[in-house]
């Protein structure tokens, strides 16, 4: 899909919270990097990192 859209113009790829996915398996975080370098020069891949804020509110 990725390829295919990116025929039409730039694109941009946000991947949210990654990290969590790819921390359990390394076999999807050598999977993704092998296709993050076979991505087109004009996607722009953005991933975002959240961080869990365990204090509570007074």
């Amino acid at each position: 899909v990725i390829t295919t859209e990116s025929k039409n113009g730039p694109l941009i790829l946000f991947l949210k919270d990654m990290e969590k996915s790819l921390i359990l398996n390394s076999d999807s975080c050598t999977s993704l990097k092998h296709k993050l370098e076979k991505l087109p020069d004009n996607v722009v891949v953005i991933g975002s990192h959240t961080h869990m804020d365990n204090r509570k509110e007074k």
